[in-house]
């Protein structure tokens, strides 16, 4: 199941225009990727409140995507949590 913030518009958008699909997957996949990379950066410069952050908002748009969980649990695993 995919959470993403949305308004009515493009919710109405999506639901008219089953064509677009492909792409509302794609950009879906994208904002995992985006929210990992992010999170990646910010424990580098160790924001790691952030990183946790980005890790989790990664992993609730696209469970499948397990590296945003490992990343988390390796985070929590360097912080001693």
């Amino acid at each position: 199941m995919v959470h993403l913030n949305m308004t009515n518009t493009t919710v109405n958008y999506l639901n008219s225009n089953t064509k677009n699909i492909p792409f509302f997957l794609k950009l879906t996949h994208n904002l995992t990727k985006a929210y990992y990379g992010r999170g990646l950066a910010k424990e580098e410069l160790l924001n790691f409140k952030g990183a946790l952050e980005d890790y989790e908002r990664s992993y609730s748009i696209d469970p499948s995507f397990k590296l945003a969980l490992s990343a988390k649990s390796r985070l929590l695993i360097r912080l001693g949590d």
